[in-house]
């Protein structure tokens, strides 16, 4: 643990490293236009990869961006860092789910709330004297087109992870670190769940 705080941090000198990047290098972006930071991006992604790399050249952040395929895509850590090199800290945004299957059901069960959601809004707004807006899609409306999309973006190592998902994902980060531990000061991650949060604590 540390009393380190993110204001503690010189802006100029920070380098945070991401474990799947991802395609859009959304993280690394926000980071160094809003904090000056310099970062390290993995990912074991070959397109994400590529697409990540083509973002950091059109965007002149070659100084500050570096892109690094992770050849074992069950491997966090390993293989990234090379000996002699430090940073600051390490953050993810895993994989939530831990198959396909999981996330397309996750997926029909968000659209299909959206759609009840939207539907009573619509109710609502009519009763006030006002024209439906939204499509009127029902609860058991498989043929509908929102229910059947993919609500979720991402390319698949971004989505889902077997076995296990985001806590296994999470567990290797931390099972790695120890053999990082004196060259990184913070290890990160963002959860999906709250109820998987006690699994992890029993990783520490």
């Amino acid at each position: 643990t540390t009393n380190t705080k993110i204001e503690d941090i010189p802006c100029s000198n920070a380098l945070g490293l991401d474990i799947g990047v991802g395609a859009s290098l959304i993280y690394p972006l926000i980071g160094t236009q809003t904090y000056g930071w310099s970062f390290l991006g993995t990912d074991a992604d070959k397109i994400a990869i590529e697409s990540a790399q083509e973002i950091v050249m059109a965007n002149g952040l070659s100084h500050k961006i570096s892109i690094r395929k992770q050849q074992n895509k069950y491997s966090m850590l390993h293989g990234i860092l090379k000996s002699d090199e430090k940073v600051d800290f390490v953050m993810c945004n895993p994989p939530f789910y831990p198959s396909e299957k999981s996330f397309r059901n996750a997926n029909k069960r968000k659209i299909r709330n959206l759609a009840i959601s939207s539907q009573k809004r619509n109710n609502e707004y009519q009763q006030q004297g006002g024209a439906a807006t939204i499509p009127n899609i029902g609860k058991n409306d498989a043929s509908s087109t929102l229910v059947g999309s993919n609500n979720f973006l991402g390319r698949p190592m971004e989505l889902w992870y077997p076995p296990g998902g985001e806590v296994a994902f999470v567990s290797s980060i931390i099972r790695e670190s120890f053999h990082v531990a004196d060259r990184c000061l913070w290890f990160s991650s963002l959860m999906s769940r709250r109820q998987n949060a006690s699994l992890i604590l029993h990783s520490l």
